[in-house]
């Protein structure tokens, strides 16, 4: 088995190459995903053929989380990563050029209990003329002083934006990030709504994509309970993080895993989820997807970006009791899935470079 170190050491050995060897503007994508949750990965493989798209005169170079020393698992390793994520900024910095942009990775990087915002900010200390884009965020700061200290680099860098994914978000970040530029954006992911995925001919039974962590807001004994009430055959339970698939695997298959998993969520009648992608999963398989709280704003302010004409096929549970109704309604009806629009792409993707200007 390949050592964590070595690992590390792969993954920063192909950034610094590509810096190097780049003889045109570089487009960093900060704080890649390398850990097998399909809605993280499914941001990553928009965010690549988005700025593909959208700047093909920059190098694309995504940058993987495990290089910018956001998190360190074992003591012993806090040396070399902290080495390894130094050497990244010493090189960003001596090559830079003046059309380089460096894009964050969407996300709920901005809170206490996920450092991810530490590896925005470390390239804001390093680079403070660089260009900076911080895709979609949930913004949801409960310690005041990590807040300040994000605050105090973000606000002094001379040149950044956060979109941030909803409205509540947006709010916290026009006090927070007072000096910065702000935008309100949907998560990227839901440009893949009104694709042409393969989809199941036929439908069965409910699935519950369900979250497995401290965002849960119902314990599992409560979930269990709502899964016996439902009395139906067909009632699974997974969750978008995939256990059994490394990172090699990933980058190998990611669109593959990605689509699999939409073709297997359209195989149902409906689906419950206290998952932020699992929402986006659901209308991009064209299955009705009733959302149960999580512990913060980021799915209950998150839904308000579906307008009135994507109808049933998404809908707010206010308790356990009420998805169970909600679910029943949707399995009685058997009303034909509706075919959505690209809508998101339309109307906010396709027009952001735009937005943020040349």
């Amino acid at each position: 088995m390949v050592s964590y170190r070595k690992l590390l050491l792969k993954d920063l050995s192909k950034v610094l190459w590509a810096i190097v060897t780049s003889r045109r503007g570089r487009a960093y994508l900060l704080a890649a995903p390398t850990h097998p949750n399909l809605g993280d990965q499914a941001q990553l493989l928009c965010l690549q053929n988005w700025i593909s798209t959208n700047y093909p005169e920059l190098k694309l170079i995504p940058v993987p989380v495990s290089v910018m020393a956001t998190r360190v698992a074992q003591v012993r390793n806090i040396v070399v990563t902290a080495l390894i994520c130094r050497s990244l900024l010493l090189f960003m910095r001596a090559f830079q050029r003046k059309d380089d942009i460096a894009f964050g990775h969407s996300g709920y990087f901005f809170t206490d209990h996920h450092s991810g915002w530490l590896a925005f900010a470390r390239v804001a200390d390093a680079c403070p003329s660089l260009r900076m884009i911080v895709m979609p965020q949930t913004i949801n700061f409960y310690n005041r002083e990590i807040e300040k200290r994000a605050a105090h680099v973000f606000n002094a860098h001379s040149d950044m934006t956060i979109l941030c994914r909803d409205q509540v978000s947006y709010e916290k970040a026009q006090s927070t990030f007072s000096h910065c530029r702000l935008l309100l954006y949907p998560d990227i992911v839901t440009t893949m709504i009104g694709d042409d995925f393969q989809r199941s001919e036929k439908r069965d039974g409910v699935l519950f994509c369900l979250r497995d962590d401290g965002e849960a807001f119902y314990s599992r004994k409560e979930i269990d309970k709502l899964m016996e009430r439902l009395d139906i055959s067909r009632v699974e339970r997974r969750d978008t993080t995939l256990r059994d698939v490394d990172q090699r695997q990933m980058n190998r298959g990611r669109e593959r895993l990605i689509s699999e998993f939409i073709d297997y969520v359209s195989s149902f009648e409906a689906v419950i989820t206290d998952r932020y992608h699992g929402v986006v999963f659901s209308l991009v398989a064209q299955t009705p997807v009733v959302v149960i709280d999580s512990v913060d704003h980021k799915l209950s302010s998150g839904v308000k970006w579906y307008p009135d004409s994507f109808g049933r096929m998404i809908r707010f549970a206010n308790d356990l009791a009420n998805a169970h109704d909600q679910v029943k309604a949707i399995l009685t009806d058997k009303e034909e899935s509706l075919s959505l629009p690209p809508l998101f792409k339309a109307v906010y993707y396709d027009r952001l470079r735009e937005v943020l200007g040349q």
